[in-house]
């Protein structure tokens, strides 16, 4: 917020137990400024309607995986940053970096979206549930018949 004065941080999702002491961490940084350029919207089944308002998506916490609501931002086209281990000064770079060079910025989201749907396609899951099963040991025809059922 120091870099970007006029910068809002909205925050959705709920802190698993074994990241409690995260979310205490950010309470703490956020400080005076909960309320008034920090928001907490807790979980929130309809957060993916709001995705389109904002300039950029963080995924924050460790070992996080590949959530689904990075995909979810990913494919309305946000650039997004998947914090894993990086210290918080690389994380406000990064952010500084793609909140001040939108031409970067709606290219990383454009790159991601298309990432997105290209791997993550109905085509492709299937495809590979389909190689997967091939491998194991019910019958492929069987799979394919409650697949197409």
């Amino acid at each position: 917020l120091e870099r970007i004065p006029n910068a809002e941080m909205h925050f959705y999702g709920a802190a698993e137990k074994k990241n409690e002491w995260y979310l205490q961490q950010v309470l703490a940084a956020a400080g005076d400024e909960v309320g008034r350029h920090v928001f907490f919207h807790g979980a929130d089944f309809e957060a993916i309607n709001h995705l389109p308002l904002y300039d950029l998506y963080v995924v924050l916490g460790h070992y996080q995986g590949c959530p689904n609501a990075l995909l979810e931002a990913m494919v309305v086209g946000l650039p997004s940053i998947l914090l894993q281990t990086c210290s918080p000064e690389e994380l406000c770079d990064a952010m500084a970096r793609l909140i001040s060079d939108r031409v970067f910025a709606e290219r990383l989201g454009r790159a991601g979206r298309e990432h997105v749907l290209g791997v993550f396609s109905m085509d492709n899951m299937t495809r590979r549930y389909m190689n997967l099963l091939s491998q194991q040991t019910v019958p492929v025809r069987v799979m394919e018949a409650a697949l197409a059922a």
